[in-house]
């Protein structure tokens, strides 16, 4: 095992909250993210797509940049390629990032956090001064109490969906950033699993398209959403991990200034 990076705050899950913390001090920070996708609670679970007003400088500069890349328009956003999105407006900042990296052991000493992470090239051990947690549910689940519901979501194109009400209670349809694109999403529990999620999709899904005959379903989300059974969600858990889960964000643009401006004292 080695030392690969000390940094002043190590920001676990590549948020979009993390990206914007990021980019404003790229020199301090590191991001180390479990999966492959930057920004995964809009660009794997699809959805919300809509978008608020920004009210700082960095969240106008973000979405001019997100209008010039036809990734925004009219106050929605095309989810999906906002991993590689953020990808490229980190690599220009020279910000630190480790994806496909879990966190699996934290020991404070004296003030400094040793963090061992596990990566493609094993494990791997991050010093640093403060460590703040964005995942949904945080690491080791130490935010699950806290999750009220959970969704699935599902793009969809064709002839606009007619929703069997007395069938489809727990689903609703969302007009898509693109021509012509719903978005199906599903309501779940707070302790749904993925295998849940998807056996509760294929049912579903079977029942809409029965009654949409000219329906096609375009893409599947990579992972659930959340919601919480309060906001803003901000704490400091028992050894001195900082919790602030991205997913309670209702649009990118809050997010990321969030992020942003995040301080912690």
């Amino acid at each position: 095992m080695k030392t690969i990076l000390s940094c002043k705050t190590l920001w676990y899950g590549g948020s979009a909250f993390s990206c914007g913390a990021s980019l404003r001090n790229p020199q301090d920070t590191l991001i180390v993210e479990p999966g492959i996708l930057l920004a995964p609670e809009f660009a794997a679970t699809l959805a919300p797509v809509g978008l608020t007003e920004p009210h700082s400088r960095a969240g106008k500069e973000l979405l001019r940049q997100l209008k010039q890349a036809k990734l925004a328009a009219d106050g929605k956003v095309h989810a999906p390629p906002l991993s590689e999105f953020f990808a490229l407006q980190l690599l220009r900042k020279k910000c630190s990032v480790l994806l496909k990296c879990q966190l699996v052991e934290l020991v404070r000493e004296n003030g400094v956090w040793n963090a061992t992470v596990c990566g493609i090239d094993g494990f791997s051990r991050i010093t640093a001064e403060r460590i703040i947690d964005t995942t949904p549910s945080g690491w080791r689940d130490i935010g699950a109490d806290l999750i009220q519901s959970r969704f699935l979501c599902a793009t969809l194109y064709g002839p606009s969906a007619q929703m069997p009400q007395d069938r489809l209670r727990c689903a609703s349809l969302i007009t898509g950033p693109l021509p012509g694109e719903q978005i199906l999403r599903i309501e779940l529990p707070a302790n749904a699993t993925w295998h849940d999620a998807r056996l509760r999709f294929h049912d579903l899904w079977n029942i809409l398209r029965a009654s949409n005959p000219g329906l096609s379903l375009g893409g599947e989300a990579s992972a659930m959403g959340f919601r919480y059974c309060r906001k803003p969600v901000r704490q400091t858990v028992d050894n001195g991990l900082h919790w602030i889960p991205a997913a309670q964000y209702d649009d990118l643009i809050t997010a990321f200034e969030e992020g942003w401006q995040c301080s912690w004292e």
